[in-house]
């Protein structure tokens, strides 16, 4: 043995001879001698006793990893010296002050070992895993060296260890499933720990939302006699759950409508574990009879309630889940915590912390509102949500943080209890007028009538102030009692920096309108009077598509009204004193562009005469409605034809110039082309089938085709008509400036 490794004591300081090493545990004679190869570990363990060089890691760990090989095939006798020998292996390792060695060199070797003890820490071996996890803990926490070089220190080793991807996995994937083959408690805390560490860097926390981490993670939450490992188990899902890998994370938590993911949450009765430790911590009669603890404000209290919270968020997306939160009266606990005294949970949270879990409960109803919005209402949420509301409205007008003893700032719940509110409005057109009944609009006008409010609040609130008068006439007639008409016309010229921010407050604001002004003439004269159609005109002309596509929509419905007409014809806009007539053309040509449309011939003649409508870039539906009849939802056309048609073509006809005349006469007959398109769109899709239609139906196509073409040639006549008298009509009036030039002439002569 002495020519293998020095003799204890002597004063050589050589390297062992690795060589040889390697050659008495794997000889064709010496491998199955467990007493020599124990007697290696443990010389091996005192050479280094004073200190290991890290380069030689490598040579260690293939001593190591040959040791395991041999316990895996029976050899138990050698845990005892391995656990010794992975004992020195601890960091921080020592390197020659004159060593070349570089970062990446030293990285190879460390890596190797912690390849080696990934795999060790899979034995059942509780002294074994404890020193594993111990030595990972330093590695990772960047404590590696004990003097670092001028070019090598501990954080570029740690960099280039964690920058090898495949390795770095391979050692989080083996620690993790060593969470299922160590059940004794102790091991599976010092496994914890090292993947607490591991779920707070961003390089490795993404790798832990993997099932063999999780599903034993939820076994040690859900074990009563294991109370020690629950801090550290919640912590971890709290980290995992934040990850880029949350929706992984979910998924594995049976979490998701995917009907061939098995739902753990069902299978071992985890709903009922987290509702209870949701809603029973806090109830003490709940809490005794369940054998849960009384939450506190401390720290970690408050981590395991945001993990609750988000546990209970992910898993309610699942219908038999949300049954047993439901069973237990998530509901009535939400409504608890939105009472503004805060009766049940007074007593347990600070001010900041109960802020944070009232935030959380109001995302959690919104989520799930439209599936309990009838038990909700049923049980009178209705009342302190709007109740709350109110309290946070008032605090985000006083724009005060200021924290009273008696008072929590609530300013910041506005927008999520502003859609939590839309969302329960757009279940049902009952909860919308109960909504109103409990005076949600006076609750919500003060938003929109202070002109210093974040755009966010502005959309949110004119968004459930246009759900609120959806179908509900004494909505919509509280609205016009409110003056609502007259503070929302304004915000049809907001304007910002931030295109995004502005489209969003017009487009929320013309929604508003739309649904409360239109088929409710009262509010209808109140518009006309303040000049809405104006500021909407106004809006078309210098909006982008979106937003033009929305109004446009808007004043279609308004025109249902005559007076909408006679200000529609009133209107002059602000670029060449256009008109109405004048701006829907121009957006019609801009729409033909966008489509690829074929242009026009001399004068804007209609060329296509098979499809005139048609354009090359043009984008239909596909599903069981015909492309042409999809299409109308995706441009503008049909709203600028509509609007035309309720103006009166002849009436606007007068108002334009030849050019637009000629553009005119095609847009009157968009109705009649469009259902061409339809019959063509049949007659191919037949064809596709290879179906023959019968004579009748074959007649009917050809004369529906032959019509389309014949209309067209009718137009193309008439733009040409058109044409020629605007050419008759100039060359005549040249003509007369001409005569009046020649007498002009004339009569200067002598």
């Amino acid at each position: 043995m002495s020519l293998v490794l020095p003799p204890i004591g002597s004063p050589t300081k050589s390297k062992p001879d690795f060589k040889k090493i390697n050659d008495v545990l794997n000889g064709r004679y010496t491998k199955n001698m467990y007493d020599r190869h124990e007697a290696i570990l443990e010389k091996l363990t005192k050479a280094y006793a004073e200190g290991l060089y890290i380069s030689d890691l490598r040579d260690v760990s293939n001593v190591m990893q040959i040791a395991l090989e041999k316990i895996g095939d029976g050899a138990k006798s050698l845990v005892a010296p391995l656990a010794k020998l992975l004992d020195v292996c601890r960091p921080p390792y020592l390197i020659d002050a004159s060593s070349t060695q570089t970062s990446k060199e030293c990285a190879s070797h460390l890596t190797e070992l912690l390849a080696v003890i990934a795999e060790a820490s899979r034995l059942e071996s509780v002294p074994i895993v404890e020193v594993v996890t111990s030595i990972m803990l330093v590695i990772y926490s960047g404590q590696i060296l004990i003097a670092p070089t001028r070019k090598v220190t501990s954080s570029s080793i740690l960099q280039d260890v964690l920058s090898n991807r495949e390795k770095t996995l391979d050692v989080v994937d083996k620690v993790g499933r060593s969470l299922q083959t160590n059940t004794d408690p102790k091991a599976q805390h010092a496994v914890l720990r090292l993947i607490r560490l591991w779920s707070y860097k961003h390089l490795i926390r993404d790798s832990l939302a993997q099932e063999y981490f999780i599903c034993p993670l939820l076994d040690i939450l859900i074990n009563p006699d294991d109370r020690p490992g629950a801090p550290l188990v919640t912590e971890v899902l709290w980290n995992i759950l934040e990850s880029e890998q949350r929706e992984s994370a979910a998924r594995i938590l049976g979490t998701t409508w995917n009907k061939d993911s098995v739902n753990r949450f069902v299978e071992i009765g985890l709903a009922d574990v987290i509702a209870v430790a949701l809603v029973g911590t806090e109830l003490r009669s709940v809490g005794n009879s369940m054998n849960l603890p009384l939450l506190t404000s401390c720290g970690d209290d408050f981590d395991f309630k945001r993990l609750v919270l988000h546990l209970a968020a992910t898993s309610t997306e699942h219908s038999e889940n949300l049954k047993v939160f439901l069973d237990h009266g998530l509901l009535q606990f939400i409504v608890a915590y939105l009472d503004c005294n805060i009766r049940l949970a007074n007593r347990v949270w600070s001010d900041g912390q109960l802020h944070v879990i009232q935030l959380e409960f109001v995302r959690l109803l919104t989520k799930l509102m439209p599936t309990v919005c009838n038990e909700f209402v049923t049980i009178g949420g209705a009342e302190p949500l709007l109740e709350l509301l109110q309290v946070s409205i008032n605090d985000l007008l006083q724009q005060t943080g200021i924290r009273r003893s008696d008072h929590v700032y609530r300013g910041d719940l506005v927008v999520p209890l502003l859609r939590c509110l839309l969302s329960l409005g757009q279940s049902c057109p009952a909860h919308r007028v109960a909504l109103g009944n409990n005076r949600a609009l006076d609750v919500v006008f003060p938003l929109i009538i202070t002109s210093s409010m974040p755009t966010n609040v502005w959309t949110s609130a004119f968004l459930l102030l246009s759900t609120l008068g959806r179908g509900c006439k004494e909505n919509k007639r509280i609205f016009g009692q409110l003056n609502g008409i007259k503070f929302a016309i304004p915000f049809l010229r907001y304007d910002s920096a931030d295109p995004i921010e502005k489209e969003a407050v017009q487009l929320a604001a013309v929604e508003c309108i739309w649904t409360m002004v239109c088929r409710c003439p009262p509010n209808e004269g109140l518009f006309f009077d303040q000049e809405g159609i104006f500021f909407m005109l106004d809006l078309v002309e210098s909006s982008s598509k979106i937003v033009q596509k929305h109004c446009l929509g808007c004043l279609l419905d308004l025109l249902e009204n005559p007076k909408a007409r006679l200000h529609m014809l009133e209107w002059r806009g602000s670029v060449r004193n256009r008109n109405t007539a004048t701006l829907l053309i121009e957006l019609w040509n801009a729409e033909e562009v966008e489509l690829g449309a074929l242009p026009g011939g001399p004068g804007g003649v209609l060329l296509n005469e098979a499809s005139p409508l048609k354009g090359t870039s043009q984008k239909y539906v596909t599903d069981a409605a015909a492309g042409s009849i999809a299409e109308l939802s995706s441009n503008i056309r049909a709203k600028i034809y509509c609007i035309f048609c309720k103006l009166g073509f002849e009436t606007v006809a007068e108002r334009l110039s030849a050019d637009e005349c000629v553009k005119l006469t095609l847009i009157s007959k968009y109705l009649d082309f469009k259902i061409g398109e339809v019959w063509e769109e049949i007659s191919q899709e037949l064809e596709r089938e290879g179906i023959r239609p019968v004579p009748p139906d074959f007649y009917c196509l050809t004369t529906a085709k032959s019509v389309t073409k014949d209309k067209s040639q009718a137009v193309r006549n008439k733009q040409e008509e058109l044409i020629r008298e605007k050419i008759e009509h100039e060359h005549e009036l040249l003509q007369r400036e001409f005569r009046l030039i020649t007498e002009r002439n004339n009569a200067t002569r002598p």
